[in-house]
């Protein structure tokens, strides 16, 4: 039996990669000290990017829209522009008045009784004397009148004012024209006693011209007696 042969030790194989990595992993999970599992490490987070601040332009606020003006509101308005200034306007007045005639400004009286004739002319509502249409001083024949009534009341213009008054407000009533256009007169009593003359003038109508010849009178009382 000591012939018998032994039997042969098997010699294991080399280990493989593999196996060596898997018995690797068994030691390790033997060993307690192996089982903790460490920590991660600390991942650094990157510093947020701050964002650069923007200029901010304040909002302008929006002009209001005009607001629609009444009708009338415009309309006034835009007179109201077109009107000239008062002094402007006085000036502007001034300016265009025509110069006095001499025999206006020389004679204060004269020239007092003017500036009521438009007031006269106006309160009595007549501007006839004698067959003449009162203007004003730039016309002769209206000079004419009023300095006939300046003279007969010598030179006193409140006194000649107030006879032209009513003067001017007895011619209204009565129309002395209508009754001379209306009537006849008596050619005994007046024939040759007065004349009438006319003038042609260009541009100022005629001029007439009235001739009264009392000396032609033969019988006074006749010719200026009772008219009745």
């Amino acid at each position: 039996m000591a012939d018998q042969e032994k039997p042969q030790e098997t010699v294991p194989a080399p280990a493989t990669q593999r196996q060596r990595q898997l018995l690797k992993l068994l030691k390790l999970l033997r060993n307690p000290k192996s089982r903790r599992i460490p920590n991660p490490p600390e991942t650094q987070t990157a510093p947020e990017s701050v964002p650069e601040p923007t200029k901010t332009i304040p909002e302008q606020p929006a002009e209001p829209a005009p607001e629609s003006l009444p009708e009338a509101s415009v309309a006034v308005a835009a007179a109201a522009a077109a009107e000239p200034a008062p002094e402007a306007t006085t000036a502007a007045a001034e300016e265009e008045k025509e110069p006095k005639p001499e025999y206006i400004t020389k004679t204060p009286a004269l020239e007092q009784l003017f500036e009521k004739l438009p007031d006269i002319l106006s309160s009595t509502g007549h501007d006839e004397m004698w067959g003449v249409s009162l203007k004003d001083f730039n016309d002769a024949p209206t000079v004419n009148v009023v300095m006939k009534f300046l003279r007969a009341n010598d030179g006193n213009v409140k006194l000649a004012e107030e006879q032209l008054i009513k003067a001017l407000q007895w011619r209204k009533q009565m129309d002395p024209l209508a009754l001379v256009d209306s009537t006849s007169y008596d050619a005994a009593k007046f024939g040759g006693l007065g004349y009438l003359t006319t003038y042609p003038r260009e541009g100022s109508g005629d001029l007439v011209v009235t001739w009264n010849l009392y000396g032609a009178v033969k019988n006074i009382d006749q010719t200026f007696g009772d008219m009745d």
